[in-house]
Formats: C-alpha cells, sequence, structure tokens
C-alpha cells in the first residue's frame, strides 16, 4: 500500500524516479525498493513527506520518532550556531 502510495504520489507530482530520489539524497534503486516493498518506517515517510511535498504520514502518529527528534534539535543547534556567528562577523565588521 504505501509502495503504490509513493508511486502515484511521485507520478502526480511529474517526476522520474530518478529526481524523486536526488530529492530525497538517495540512490534510485533505494527509491524503488521502497516503492516495490512499500516498507517505510516513520522517519522515512517524514523525509519523504518533506522533501517531496507529499502526504505519507496519515497513518504516522503525530509525534516524531526519537530519531527525528534528534535530527530536529541538532538542525536547531546548527542553525543557532551559524546566526551567532554572522552577528559576531557583522558586529566585527561594524564596530572595527
Amino acid at each position: 500500500m504505501e509502495g503504490t502510495k509513493l508511486k502515484n504520489a511521485i507520478a502526480g507530482k511529474g517526476l522520474t524516479q530518478e529526481e524523486a530520489a536526488n530529492k530525497l539524497g538517495i540512490a534510485r534503486q533505494t527509491l524503488t525498493n521502497w516503492m516495490n516493498r512499500g516498507l517505510l518506517d516513520d522517519d522515512v515517510k517524514h523525509k519523504v513527506s518533506r522533501a517531496l511535498e507529499i502526504d505519507l504520514l496519515e497513518d504516522v502518529p503525530a509525534f516524531p520518532s526519537e530519531a527525528l527528534y534528534l535530527h530536529i534539535i541538532a538542525e536547531k543547534d546548527r542553525v543557532i550556531k551559524m546566526l551567532e556567528d554572522k552577528i559576531k562577523d557583522l558586529e566585527a565588521r561594524f564596530n572595527g
């Protein structure tokens, strides 16, 4: 069921398997396996849904898995660090 839904969603977006795989940052063969086997864990469903702007999450619990949660926290920390560094750069430029 999931594989068929994924296949239909990709086709509905007008993407080839190669284009969809590139957007996901995976090999085309991996995407083909997902479409044929349809055994997607919740993290994969979240990743695919975000990257391809499709809904594979209707049966996924509202709470993200621990791995996804940790990824979100790490990403938040990375963005905060990047912004802090940019602020320091700007302050150094304007303060001489």
